[in-house]
């Protein structure tokens, strides 16, 4: 995953805990946006590729809600979350992105999408077998892996790239899409039962052809 880049360079020293923006100058300010979102990027990225289903097109999502935000940045209270405040305004884009697409287009270019981000770090992971060779079904495998990642709702979606691809813990989720964790906890909980179910399917229609 490639997070985007900052909106803006820090060209200031770090600005006060607890400081508004409002209170501060320009280059301060920029500072400070900076340095707030820079562990936000990838739960961002995550959750923008889990709403629209097209990772391709998370990163110019978390870049378009990055200016927004920083546009926004005096009315941020700095005693809530960063978090919660940016995973809000992704999360209005990348809705706004994916109605523009249409739900047919998403399903179309899905699977090529997330085939191209995998393929550029094929080299260090290998899909191999106890013999070091690659297995034969890999490509099919990858492609019921997305499918089934696309028959998921976004929330659902969103909930298990955070917990399985970044490894955060539940309370980090919930409070990055602004949900109960018992929720985040469901929503992981049911979407690895239905890639388990969707994928033994697959297994079982590779063997039956076989």
């Amino acid at each position: 995953m490639r997070p985007p880049a900052d909106p803006a360079t820090p060209s200031a020293p770090t600005a006060p805990p607890g400081a508004r923006a409002a209170a501060l100058s320009p280059a301060a300010r920029r500072a400070l946006f900076a340095q707030q979102v820079e562990p936000c990027l990838q739960p961002l990225w995550c959750i923008a590729a889990a709403i629209t289903n097209r990772p391709a097109d998370a990163d110019s999502i978390v870049q378009e809600a990055l200016m927004i935000a920083l546009e926004k940045f005096d009315a941020f209270d700095p005693a809530t979350s960063m978090m919660a405040w940016l995973s809000t305004i992704v999360r209005f884009v990348a809705l706004n992105e994916r109605r523009r697409l249409g739900r047919s287009a998403q399903r179309t270019a899905a699977a090529p999408e997330v085939d191209s981000l995998a393929a550029e770090d094929a080299a260090a992971h290998l899909p191999i077998d106890a013999h070091g060779r690659l297995r034969p079904d890999q490509g099919a495998f990858d492609d019921a892996v997305v499918a089934a990642l696309d028959d998921l709702d976004e929330t659902a979606r969103a909930c298990l790239l955070l917990r399985v691809v970044l490894d955060l813990p539940y309370r980090a989720v919930a409070l990055a899409l602004s949900i109960p964790e018992g929720t985040a906890m469901s929503h992981v909980h049911r979407a690895r039962a239905a890639l388990r179910i969707r994928l033994a399917d697959h297994a079982s229609g590779t063997e039956d052809s076989a």
